[in-house]
């Protein structure tokens, strides 16, 4: 074919990929037209680019404060960016552009290739059917159903498998063919495939063997050792490391608090499409079923034929009768590499322990997570392999039969059709549909990018779920394909977070819609703190998920209410909220908090303050926090007892001086289907190992996992093994950081022959530790056996240690708390107490949300041990006068409801003590009259019934001497219809209404609350307590309570006692007693909302416990340089927590300098869970330098890669110009053969 000839074909087949993309068409020419995939997210491609390289080549990208998110150097990307940058496109436009030629491309990596086996190995003469042959291998190539329907949003893995062919046809070039030149170029296009899910993994694994196989090849056919096919594998691999060394020199580096290890069950899901018969056509996407969703009649039709496709990989194996005749080390090289590709993968295959062994146990394992580089060897492998069957096929028709060749080529064309009919529709299917954004973002984007400041802001919801036709999440604007967390993130002309991962568990806890967060339940005071401490400055609310509208609106208006916040720009469905505490990227706080509880212990401590308390610095004890700082810290928060404080505080000690003895259950499983086996999870709720769904209470603690992970089980009868080695004989202690909560049960340990029981059920919800005392155990190796007996149980850390290194740690603990100077126990009324007689009732005001209230002899309690003796002080919050006794003291506080109300001080012991809590009634505040019947039974209560025997019982009652006895002996429905008078009430009011029964073979005996509608002048029943299903059979005296709010219009309430009918005839009549009934008004009865108990010398209150009376440091100045680098001038008094707001990294370094001279660096802590603190032990004018490190390595690397792209393009020039025969080139050429000639490998 001549170069027209070329071209044209070339044209056509373009043509044919456009209409692949038609519909994507439009989006070329129409403003604000957004193509769904994750690359295209962002509508300006300037933001983009902040998101993904910043504002240079940094290691450390601020928009998303995030390490080495897009470092795209010499990536596609990279060329792509600049012609988009050049010509004017925005993302979409690039993109699309970027599908269209990747999918030509693909077709033409194949065709030549197949072309220079066909012509230039093999040596055959008839140009058309190699052109035809080739033309077909291409075709199904650009057609694959993994990449370009399954994969048809990830442009980066469609270039990946795109430049596939094209590596192998240039490392062809370099090691049958010995043109160096090549080299280069294989090492170049593998160079600009990094990051793209490891696909580019598999380019160095197929270039070794195919290096190593012609290498053998030679050996058995040439007899000889060909070193330069072993060398050139390696020497591209050395230039693609070259070429790339600014990425991977600080890729290990890149910090997660976990190792990134996918579970088992996470693994399957991958490869669960992954069928022997879907791998052997190349279309083993775990998502393909529902991308070829049927829409029409005709790929209906075009389904139902699928089974034809198996007429693709039969053609392939077609090629080994042509290798039987020819010896074709081509066909039998790929006929390997696709049984290789197949066999330990595929789901039941006999070998699919070696696919597990290579992901759990490589370096290289995270590469096969996903049947990508299995698909795209498989693809190759028959493109090629089908290519030389059809030759060997049309040539023979093309000799005797030439009209038969375009019925098969016909029938394989339809065949392809079938094989990837998504492609037809033009926009797969819908998957890759256009979606007009709403106006209202693009003002909103313009609003923020007008404000100068340094500031973060966070969009709401989350459009993490919101992708897909299955899901409910989808924005209104995009109905079809929902939308993407990219769009909000990568769009953002501000810099944002992503909300998973490191940020997951602060940002489900302080903004996230689907869970019990601060802003859902409306705790706009402690949340502003919150963002303040990361800088965030604006909260962007859009409220345009039809499905949580109404709970969207409901946070909209709990930010209107606040404070804290304020609207400052408002657009239709968007609003954005200016949190008014932001403090800045980089603050000292006052004073440093050590918490002990997580996040829910912080919360606490915000419901019960008045000041702003925004400049105190919190870390977690479960965050793996240095002993040092710990010594250094002089306030502790706890909602625990002082033996979980102690062995929290201990592990800190043993974790640094024993850490042998510390045993990580998460590195001992790798499944995750919690509701059958034990789990692994993460507290970043990493991609099938989340965790927090699990655990979605509102009074969940929301602590930390010492960055460890865990493992969860829930009512399965599992069990999980960790084999132990015990060093030294002698009597051992096992230490278990477990889950206790109210969906908790029990855990059986088995330690030798000896088996323990761990209870897991209680009200903390969240980690504590368990003690076993194990005994003696003798030198050698052990099995320590988990099994869960029943409940929700997650178990986060081991500890083996002997009995006497324990018990040293503590003491060591205890002396390290007697200099704490303030210890603080905080005690949520509803939740961290035991009561009895006390309900909880929502209240918007109270500290959590909620109180409790008192009736009659009611009371709440809580034990406690006091680990630091001294005097102490007690800060009640309530309403109504209280009993508060602890030990042998005793206080009658009168409580204010929105202020704390305090006792004198008093001293304390170390040792065990019951706080316990009763209100002083003055008055019972009961509206019924007559509640216990103690004034006769017809005093103020009023019956007609025939049926039913009324009267006085002296022999049982739940209070007093009387109850009301109600008997029948009739076995057919009726009730006898006891009515109290009427009781005058509010509409709106809230009452508490508790009631008492017993029943002896009674059927459907109730009580209801009848309310009198004043419009309608008549009565309806409100509500049953209880009822009627309740009522049935014989039980002795049950209580039970409602809160009931007084619908509009009901001015009076009353009371009917139903007793019910005979429920067992032979059991004679049937009996029902009633006794003390209550109705009180929630705002008369008793409130307790939280309590503190905390040491004090100077008979402080809590705010002149937190006053601020001298900061440590003061900061000057601070200045970015770059992302990496920042300087801060601070004056120190004393030494200071220095917060820095981007997230925590233990990569960043502060570097200390006085009076010139660097004195001190410092790494960073977990400051409030989530950004950097670092703690510096110095005073006076200070120069701190705060820097990543990475830069510093990555600045080298980039350095090579610069280097080494110039030399690359420098050799191609030449090597271009000594073809043309330029004089110079061929002069220099000379004198480079004659040096090389005296070095020449021998």
């Amino acid at each position: 074919m001549n170069k027209w000839s070329n071209i044209i074909f070339y044209l056509v087949i373009f043509i044919f990929i456009i209409f692949f993309n038609y519909k994507l068409l439009p989006g070329i020419t129409e403003n604000g037209a957004l193509l769904v995939i994750p690359e295209n997210a962002p509508l300006y491609l300037d933001n983009y680019l902040k998101s993904t390289i910043g504002p240079g080549f940094y290691s450390w990208n601020m928009f998303l404060s995030t390490p080495m998110w897009g470092l795209e150097f010499l990536s596609f990307r990279f060329f792509f960016w600049i012609i988009g940058i050049l010509l004017n496109l925005n993302v979409t436009q690039i993109v699309i552009l970027e599908r269209l030629l990747f999918q030509f491309f693909s077709f033409l990596g194949v065709f030549i290739l197949l072309r220079y086996y066909l012509t230039e190995i093999m040596k055959n003469k008839n140009i058309k059917i190699v052109y035809l042959s080739s033309f077909i291998a291409g075709l199904f190539y650009s057609m694959n159903p993994s990449f370009w329907v399954g994969d048809s949003f990830w442009i980066g893995i469609q270039f990946s498998f795109t430049t596939l062919p094209w590596i192998i046809w240039s490392f062809s070039k370099v090691v049958l063919n010995k043109n160096w030149k090549y080299l280069i170029i294989c090492a170049l296009l593998m160079a600009t495939n990094t990051d793209e899910h490891f696909l580019w993994a598999g380019f160095p694994i197929i270039l070794l063997l195919y290096a190593w196989f012609i290498f053998l090849v030679k050996i058995l056919k040439e007899k000889k050792i060909d070193i330069y096919t072993i060398l050139s594998p390696f020497l591209i691999i050395l230039i693609f490391i070259l070429l790339n060394i600014h990425k991977l020199i600080i890729k290990p580096n890149n910090f997660s608090s976990y190792t990134y290890a996918l579970t088992k069950e996470g693994l399957d899901i991958c490869w669960m499409q992954a069928t022997i018969l879907n791998m052997l056509r190349a279309m083993s996407h775990m998502s393909l079923p529902n991308q070829y969703f049927i829409k029409s009649f005709l790929f209906n039709f075009l389904n139902s034929l699928m089974p034809i496709t198996l007429i693709i990989p039969g053609m392939a194996f077609l090629s080994l009768i042509y290798y039987k005749k020819k010896r074709n080390w081509i066909i039998l090289f790929y006929s390997i590499l696709l049984i290789l590709s197949i066999l330990p993968f595929f789901v039941g295959s006999p070998f699919k322990w070696i696919h597990y062994w290579i992901f759990f146990n490589l370096p290289i394992g995270p590469a096969f997570r996903t049947w990508r580089i299995s698909d795209a060897y498989i693809a190759l492998s028959l493109s090629v392999l089908t290519a030389f069957s059809l030759y060997h096929i049309l040539e023979k028709l093309y000799k005797k039969r030439k009209y038969i060749i375009s019925i098969v080529i016909s029938t394989i064309l339809f065949v392809f059709c079938v094989y990837s009919w998504p492609l037809l529709t033009g926009d797969v299917n819908g998957l890759l549909s256009l979606v007009k954004v709403p106006n209202e973002y693009f003002e909103t984007y313009s609003f923020l990018s007008n404000q100068l400041e340094n500031f973060r802001v966070i969009y709401i919801p989350e459009f993490t779920y919101s992708y897909g036709r299955e899901t409910n999440l989808k924005p209104f604007w995009s109905s079809k394909c929902g939308m993407i967390q990219e769009f909000l993130t990568f769009s953002s002309p501000k810099p944002t977070f992503w909300p998973n991962l490191h940020w997951s568990q602060y940002y489900e806890f302080t903004l996230s819609p689907y869970y019990h967060s601060l802003l859902t339940t409306g705790d706009t005071n402690t949340l502003s703190h919150f963002l303040g401490w990361v800088n965030i400055k604006y909260v962007v609310v859009h409220n345009d998920i039809p499905t949580i509208e109404k709970k969207i609106t409901k946070c909209i208006q709990s930010l209107n209410n606040s404070t804290n916040f304020k609207l400052t720009f408002h657009d239709n469905f968007i609003y954005v909220f200016e949190n008014k505490l932001a403090k800045g990227e980089i603050y000292a706080p006052s004073k440093l908090i050590l918490v002990d509880g997580g996040y829910r212990a912080v919360k606490k401590f915000y419901n019960s303050i008045l000041n702003d308390l925004d400049t105190y610095g919190f870390i977690f004890i479960d965050q793996k926090t240095s002993p040092e700082l710990i010594k250094g810290t002089q306030i502790i928060l706890t909602d625990k007892s002082k033996d979980q404080l102690m062995n929290d505080l201990a592990f800190v000690e043993i974790l640094q001086k024993f850490s042998n003895y510390v045993i990580y259950p998460y590195n001992y499983v790798i499944e995750h289907k919690p509701k059958s086996k034990w789990s692994r999870v993460s507290f970043l709720d990493a991609e099938n190992q989340i965790w927090h769904p699990y655990v979605n209470w509102k009074n969940y603690a929301w602590d930390f996992d010492y960055m460890k992970g865990a493992v969860l089980t829930i009512n399965s009868n599992d069990k999980f093994t960790i084999p132990i080695k015990v060093e030294n004989t002698n009597n051992y202690i096992l230490l278990v950081r477990c889950l206790v909560s109210n969906n908790g049960g029990e855990i059986k340990v088995d330690v030798g022959n000896s088996s323990f029981k761990v209870e897991t059920l209680g009200d903390y919800n969240g980690f504590l530790w368990k003690k076993i005392n194990l005994g003696k155990l003798n030198r050698g190796e052990y099995n320590i056996a988990f099994k869960n007996v029943k409940g929700l149980n997650a178990i986060n850390l081991l500890v083996l240690i002997p009995e006497d290194e324990y018990y040293k740690t503590k003491k060591e603990i205890e002396k390290l708390l007697q200099n704490k100077t303030i210890i603080i126990y905080i005690f949520e009324g509803e939740y961290d107490l035991y009561r009895h007689n006390a309900k909880i009732e929502k209240l918007p005001d109270a500290s959590n949300g909620q109180v409790i209230n008192f009736i009659k002899d009611g009371k709440a309690w809580q034990e406690l041990e006091i680990i630091k003796a001294g005097t102490y002080r007690l800060a009640l919050k309530g309403k109504e006068k209280f009993k508060i006794n602890i030990g042998n003291k005793s206080f009658i506080l009168n409580l204010n409801s929105t202020n704390f109300t305090y006792s004198p001080i008093f001293n304390l012991s170390k040792g065990n003590y019951v706080l316990e809590i009763t209100p002083v009634l003055t008055n019972n505040n009961n509206l019924v009259k007559n509640p216990s019947f103690e004034i006769g039974a017809i005093k103020f209560w009023n019956w007609k019934t025939k049926k039913f025997n009324v009267e006085l019982d002296n022999t049982t009652s739940y209070k007093g001497y009387y109850s009301l006895r109600v008997s029948t002996t009739t076995t057919t429905k009726s009730w006898s219809w006891i009515r109290s008078e009427p009781i005058d009430v509010k509409p709106n009011k809230k009452y508490l209404i508790i009631t008492h029964m017993k029943i002896y073979n009674a059927n459907a005996s109730h009580i209801p609350i009848e309310g009198y509608v004043e419009n309608k002048k008549q009565w309806k029943q409100l509500v049953q307590i209880p009822c009627g299903a309740v009522g049935t059979g014989t039980y002795d005296w049950r209580e039970f309570s409602y809160i009931l709010k007084i619908p509009e219009n009901v001015t009076k309430i009353r009371v009917v006692l139903n007793a019910g009918w005979g429920f067992n005839k032979s059991k004679g009549e049937a009996v029902t007693w009633f006794d003390d009934i209550e109705i009180i008004p929630l705002d008369k009865a008793p409130k307790l909302d939280v309590i503190w108990l905390y040491s004090t010398k100077n008979n402080e209150t809590i705010d002149q416990l937190f006053q601020v009376k001298e900061k440590p440091a003061e900061i000057i100045n601070y200045t970015k340089i770059n992302p990496t680098l920042w300087e801060v001038q601070v004056n120190a008094t004393k030494p200071f927590m220095l917060s820095f707001a981007e997230s925590y990294n233990p990569l960043w370094e502060a570097r200390i300098y006085k009076d010139g001279k660097l004195i001190q660096k410092v790494s960073p802590v977990p400051l409030y869970g989530v950004i950097n603190g670092f703690y510096i032990n110095e005073t006076g004018d200070l120069k701190i330098i705060i820097r990543y490190k990475p830069q510093d390595w990555f600045e080298i690397g980039l350095a090579i890669s610069g280097i080494t792209f110039l030399l690359c393009v420098t050799y191609l020039i030449y090597d271009w110009r000594r073809e043309k025969g330029d004089k110079w080139v061929i002069n220099l050429n000379k004198k480079l053969n004659n040096l090389l000639s005296k070095i020449k490998l021998t």
